[in-house]
């Protein structure tokens, strides 16, 4: 999972991000470590938080929300 990686593009400490996520640090921490795995409704919320795709944040993907965007502008003005 990239949590930890796009936390940190974010600016965000994990007592920060925690914090705005409604979680106790030490629980964001085992889920940015992979030692926890995420429900599915905590992984929306991840997703939606950072602003990028459940695909991109398990690392299915390399493409997050901001590239799909330019990609669907491309095609849209052709």
């Amino acid at each position: 999972m990239r949590l930890k990686e796009i936390r940190e593009q974010a600016g965000l400490t994990q007592v920060q991000a925690a914090k705005a996520l409604g979680l106790p640090q030490p629980s964001y921490s085992l889920y940015e470590s992979c030692s926890r795995n995420p429900s599915y409704k905590l992984l929306f919320k991840f997703a939606d938080f950072y602003g990028v795709t459940i695909d991109y944040l398990l690392g299915y993907s390399d493409i997050n929300n901001k590239e799909l965007d330019i990609k669907k502008s491309q095609y849209a003005s052709k």
